[in-house]
């Protein structure tokens, strides 16, 4: 026997299946469906280097089209390999053992999972039989026991949008506990807005995006979160 967290015993994770998925439909992990284009695809091919291969990737130059395109300063930015590792390291800095995470459900699974894993419990927020979410029912659930708020905006697999005004009553209610918040925009592009533009604003706010999705490119592992520069710090 090793010394480890006993609780990290009752956590399920499920294996990839060991089927080749190539050539299938693959809609289990809503990956792109169809190939980029020849010339596209010839031209990033050709543009690889063996330094690429070889060498830590340089991630100076992301950071700053990153911050360009979102128009927003390179200490707002903190690159991660998906969003997966965005919320681990919210986690990380701010979830001890017993700790209340609150969710929503059904979600991304690596929200709870995580939780498993740091021994925290979830509060999980659900929605009614006409598959309305009950964010009033979150807001309320907000309080001095609350160590992170997760929340993907729109929601898979339901694909529900909250406006960004009740993205904002959401993050006032944590700002006043003290509550970091991560809005996961994974699907931000197939929806009508986005939680950028509070996320300079607010102090415990970070919204997290993904090239795994709209982008085509969930082989990279790219994400990032965007925050205030203290928050960024601490990430």
């Amino acid at each position: 026997m090793i010394k480890d967290k006993v609780w990290i015993n009752d956590v399920l994770r499920y294996r990839n299946p060991k089927i080749p998925r190539h050539g299938s439909i693959r809609l289990d992990k809503s990956e792109r469906l169809s190939d980029f284009e020849d010339g596209f695809f010839t031209d990033f091919i050709n543009s690889l280097t063996q330094e690429d291969f070889i060498a830590y990737p340089e991630t100076n130059r992301l950071i700053s089209k990153l911050a360009k395109y979102h128009n927003i300063s390179e200490d707002n930015i903190f690159l991660t390999p998906g969003i997966d590792a965005a919320i681990k390291t919210f986690y990380e800095i701010s979830v001890m053992p017993e700790d209340e995470v609150l969710i929503t459900t059904p979600s991304f699974p690596m929200y709870s999972v995580y939780a498993g894993l740091f021994g925290a419990r979830t509060l999980e927020i659900s929605y009614n039989k006409n598959l309305k979410f009950d964010f009033q029912g979150m807001l309320n659930s907000v309080s001095e026991k609350t160590a992170l708020v997760l929340l993907a905006n729109p929601n898979s697999p339901i694909g529900n949008y909250l406006e960004t005004e009740l993205i904002e009553e959401l993050v006032l209610k944590c700002e006043r506990y003290g509550v970091p918040i991560l809005v996961d925009e994974a699907y931000s592009e197939f929806s009508p807005g986005s939680a950028i533009s509070l996320a300079t604003k607010h102090p415990n706010l970070g919204v997290a995006r993904t090239f795994s999705k709209a982008m085509g490119g969930a082989g990279i592992r790219v994400g990032y979160v965007i925050g205030d520069y203290e928050l960024v710090k601490k990430l």
